[in-house]
């Protein structure tokens, strides 16, 4: 039997079983009905409801909905369950072939230590969302078979930027990956972003990025005010994609179905960075009159629903933040030799000052309608756009050092003073980067139920595009290439502290470095042309059977198909010119002057004044009024013939993906429902292909009289290099595999409030688009292959966990869980043989040149192991005394270990916070402490320990308006970067870099109606 027939059987066997489930449910009845949370006017999500005759149980779904069938005819008593709140008992009459409609409504929540008669009625509006939403989470945990950990989307108090990484830095166990102090992605299991599957409602949005080509999922297309909470599972079930070996992030997003008649939500905020606290335009990215540093930015949310029929829901915001970030680069020579037995010695000094405008808009929109009792149809609509504006200015000191020539640093402790000779130069380079991206992701969707089988599928298109554009959306050059001032002699000193960043530099002899006639004209790239493409096409299709044979099971089956499609192009190559007019740069100084913040840089130019920083925006100004002074180079240089090359054919990439996935999971439940045990077998069968070139040999270049560079067997004209990669069809180089999943967990209820899971699930990760996209280069003067692999196998990774979490009678909970990822066939670059390939290795290419040496990516043998150990609390403090009624507090603390050096591992990290509520008045704090942790695979080099602490409050002047306000990085931790050398003992850790990234205030004004 074919592989591909396996998914087909999964649905067959579920369907053997209808005929004995239907006939049993005409002699039995069913109930159903919504629960309602009247203090937060919220209909709820899994709350327990519990027939006390049978221990039948069913847990609530979006809107509130629940439902129990096969129930004996007559009087049942209905139990409901729900987190922090009473118990609620009521009577229900059963008729045979019926279906009894009985609603809940919540009673108002016990704090700690008060009897039913005792409770106290709190006023709508000083309820904590935080709460609340701890409630809902802890309710979502408890009903998961995953080893999950959800947190509601308001657990950590506002957000007005509506940044889900930023959110996520408050979560176990989570590794934030941050460009210049802001989160791009999010990874954890000690695994990169790559290894994480991020879902919008279980479904994997495109997020194209033209500066990168990682599988690694983006946060910047989906704002945090539009979802309802986050579930990050380390273990998973048959019925998710097998693509996370360090686990899955959903996001669940809102539905109108939660909610009662009309609601309207508006915020409008102001947010500025502690780097520009001023109500005037200043300089910076703008290099002339500057922008605004205090940003506005929105949130609007409305929701409508009538009765259980239908609703919609829309939820539009936009944030817009300026910031800043400094950097300091401190680079070493760190080999001694005969010559100069220095340990170590600075070869430069980097510093790069980087004002950005961020600015996010992202539209949420969906609409549930229940054509009948058991149809229900939704359709969602994801809609953003990003732009990012960022001039990053950076000066380099090169001091000329090399170990053959090293009197060009004089000093005894070159660390901390030093002087240069006549060798050293500076180069300045300011780069625009004007960054822009845009998605559109449409999901239409349908549940059928029909007694206990369910049917629910899906089909969804998500488009998304990002390119750049720096002349043409800022009036400013993309890049100068760095123009130079040689001959430069300058001083540095410093303070006599391992991380101390306060460099000055004093400029002792050479050209003024003040002035821009001192500086070199490198050719130059006036615009930046980058794009990439990103298309996921879905269709899904589940069914979900109840048996009660023996005992209950949930049988649970399904299939799926996703198409992917990538492209990434980069023609800026083709934009480059020379500046050949006489005027020099000495006319074009920013008036924006070089500041690196915080760090307490201070440098002095030979001549006095500031040093010299090119205008982008003036010079872009330039460009266009004298395209004359500006030339390409000619079409057979070897400048032009590069970047051709670059342009048409390296950095090129089409990759398409097809997934093709079956599945059939059982859920079954014993001992009184206490025990749950789930197993449940995935397949997939993957299937790529890859548009390259399929270049003409040397040989076949040599036959039709075309040059080429030994060096790399590229053709060194642009005619030659049309020929060997043009003249035939570009080649779809095709491959696929398939796998099985096995899964498994268990759930055990060892008390009302002790619950005990245990997980084991098989993932993989599949290669990503350098590893699989690239040039067959085969130089048959140095016997050398370069090539990418498409034969590449995925990393196969096995999870394993168990947790023991006990929830407390208030809102809370105290859990632990340990964890462990296996990774197999990890993917790296090897420099091997042809004959010591397998002969199916590489598309056999090995037997086909024997003798020579390729360098391509290959599947290493070996696993690769992380373990971790997570603690965490939650707590209402009400049970102390009344009033820390509203006091709540949470600490959480992850313990990493890897059996290899991973860049990813965080050894120890702590987080926690509280939040309290008094009268009209809450604040609310979080504090993250991550320790030391190797950034690079040497371990040398690591990142210091850092906290952060976030700080936010509200005042609400009644039921409709508040005033809210929050403070990130409150303190302006700085990222640190040292190194630390085993072999020069005594030394202590050395600075590598330095990043100051500010604090960012927010003000807003909120109401609802």
């Amino acid at each position: 039997m074919k592989p591909k027939l396996y998914p087909l059987l999964c649905l067959l066997a579920l369907f053997a079983a209808l005929p004995p489930t239907w006939a049993q449910s005409a002699k039995t009845g069913s109930v159903s009905g919504r629960v309602f949370n009247p203090v937060t006017e919220e209909y709820v999500r899994n709350a327990q409801v519990r027939v006390v005759q049978t221990g039948e149980a069913a847990i609530s779904e979006t809107g509130g909905f629940y439902y129990l069938s096969g129930l004996p005819a007559g009087e049942v008593t209905l139990e409901l369950r729900y987190i922090g709140y009473p118990v609620i008992t009521t009577k229900a009459t059963i008729t045979s072939g019926a279906t009894t409609t009985v609603d809940f409504e919540l009673l108002a929540p016990a704090t700690g230590g008060a009897s039913q008669e005792e409770i106290v009625q709190l006023e709508k509006f000083v309820v904590s969302s935080e709460r609340e939403g701890q409630a809902k989470a802890i309710m979502d945990q408890r009903a998961s078979l995953n080893l999950t950990h959800v947190v509601s989307s308001d657990a950590f108090g506002s957000d007005p930027e509506g940044n889900i990484g930023e959110f996520l830095r408050n979560i176990p166990g989570v590794f934030l990956d941050t460009d210049q102090g802001e989160v791009t992605s999010v990874s954890f299991g000690g695994l990169s972003a790559e290894y994480v599957n991020v879902t919008v409602d279980g479904i994997s949005l495109a997020a194209a990025d033209a500066n990168a080509t990682s599988r690694a999922s983006s946060f910047a297309s989906i704002s945090l005010s539009s979802m309802d909470s986050m579930e990050i599972s380390r273990t998973i079930s048959a019925d998710v994609d097998a693509s996370a070996p360090a686990g899955t992030i959903n996001m669940r997003s809102k539905s109108a179905f939660d909610r009662r008649g009309t609601h309207i939500k508006a915020q409008a905020t102001m947010s500025m960075s502690s780097a520009g606290t001023t109500l005037n335009k200043t300089f910076g990215p703008d290099d002339n009159g500057g922008v605004l540093k205090i940003r506005p930015g929105y949130i609007f949310e409305f929701s409508h629903a009538v009765k259980n029929r239908y609703g919609i829901i829309i939820n539009v915001s936009e944030s817009n933040i300026y910031s800043e970030a400094d950097r300091v680069v401190l680079n070493i020579n760190y080999t001694p030799n005969a010559s100069d037995a220095r340990p170590y010695v600075p070869t430069s000094i980097s510093l790069m000052q980087s004002p950005r405008v961020n600015r996010r808009f992202a539209t949420t929109i969906r609409g549930d309608w229940r054509v009948t009792p058991r149809l229900m149809v939704g359709l969602g609509l994801i809609y953003n756009y990003t732009r990012l504006w960022n001039l990053q200015r950076t000066a380099t000191f090169n001091t000329g050092y090399t170990r053959g020539t090293p009197g060009s640093v004089l000093g005894s402790d070159p660390l901390f003073r030093f002087e240069t000779t006549g060798t050293s130069s500076v180069g300045v380079n300011p780069v625009t980067v004007s960054k822009m991206a845009q998605g559109i992701t449409i999901t239409p969707r349908f549940e059928y139920r029909f007694s206990d089988l369910i049917l629910d599928g899906l089909v969804s298109r998500s488009e998304s595009l990002s390119w750049y554009e720096s002349m043409e959306r800022t009036g400013g050059v993309y890049t100068l290439n760095t123009p130079t001032a040689a001959n430069v002699r300058y001083q540095v000193e410093r303070s006599y502290k391992a991380d101390a960043t306060d460099f000055r530099i004093t400029q002792i002899s050479g050209p003024d470095i003040s002035t821009g006639a001192s500086f070199t004209k490198p050719s130059l790239f006036p615009e930046d042309d980058r794009d990439s493409t990103s298309i996921f096409l879905t269709g899904q299709l589940n069914a979900t059977l109840m048996t009660r044979w023996l005992l209950p099971i949930q049988w649970k089956a399904g299939l799926k198909i996703r198409q992917e499609k990538r492209t990434y192009d980069r023609h800026y190559y083709m934009n480059r010119v020379t500046w050949t007019g006489d005027t020099t740069w000495a006319n074009f100084k920013s008036p924006y002057e070089f500041d690196m913040g915080g760090h307490g840089v201070s440098i002095e130019p030979l001549g006095g004044g500031t040093l010299f920083m090119p205008n982008v925006q003036a010079i872009g100004d330039y460009y266009r009024a004298h395209p004359e002074e500006f030339t390409s180079f000619a079409p057979n240089s070897s400048q032009y013939r590069t970047d051709y090359y670059y342009s048409s054919v390296e950095y090129h990439r089409d990759f398409s993906e097809r997934v093709d996935a079956g599945y059939l999971m059982a859920t079954g439940m014993l001992f009184d429902k206490r025990l749950n045990l789930r197993a449940g077998l995935r397949y997939e069968k993957t299937s790529t292909d890859v548009l390259d070139p399929d270049p003409r040999s040397t040989a076949e270049l040599a036959d039709m009289g075309f040059s080429w560079t030994a060096s790399s067997g590229i053709a060194s004209t642009t005619e030659g290099i049309d020929y060997q990669f043009f003249s035939r069809p570009w080649k779809h180089r095709k491959n696929d595999y398939w796998n099985f999943f096995p899964s498994a967990s268990i759930k055990y209820d060892l008390t009302a409030n002790l619950a005990l899971k245990l997980g084991m699930s098989t993932t993989i990760k599949r290669p990503t688009y350098t590893d699989l996209t690239g040039i067959v280069m085969v130089n048959d003067q140095s016997h050398n292959i370069s090539m990418p692999n498409i034969y590449l196998k995925p990393e196969n990774g096995r999870n394993y966990g168990v947790s023991l979490s006990y929830y407390f009678k208030g809102v809370g909970d105290l859990s632990v869980g340990v964890y462990q990822n296996d990774l197999r066939n990890r993917i790296g670059t090897v420099v091997q043989a042809g004959d010591e390939f397998a002969p199916g290795d590489i598309g056999g290419m090995g037997v086909l040149y024997p003798d020579y040496t390729f360098t391509t990516s290959h599947n290493r043998p070996g696993t690769t192991r992380v373990r971790s150990l997570e603690i965490g609390w939650t707590q209402n403090l009400g049970f102390i005394a009344p009033m820390l009624k509203r006091l709540v507090i949470r600490a959480n603390y992850t313990r990493a270990y890897a059996n290899y050096i991973s860049t990813r591992v965080i050894p120890h990290s702590v987080n926690g916070g509280f939040s309290f509520t008094y009268g009209k008045f809450s604040v609310y704090s979080n504090c993250n402490w991550t320790d030391d942790y190797p950034i690079s695979d040497t371990g040398i080099s690591y990142r210091r320990h850092r906290t952060q602490i976030d700080v936010g409050g509200s005042y609400r002047f009644n039921h409709t308006y508040s005033l809210n306000f929050t403070a990130r990085n409150l303190f302006d931790a700085k990222y640190v970067h040292m190194r630390q050398f085993p072999e020069f003992p005594g030394t202590g850790p050395l600075l590598y870099q330095s990043l100051q990234t500010g604090a960012i205030y927010s003000f807003s004004i909120k109401g609802e109606w």
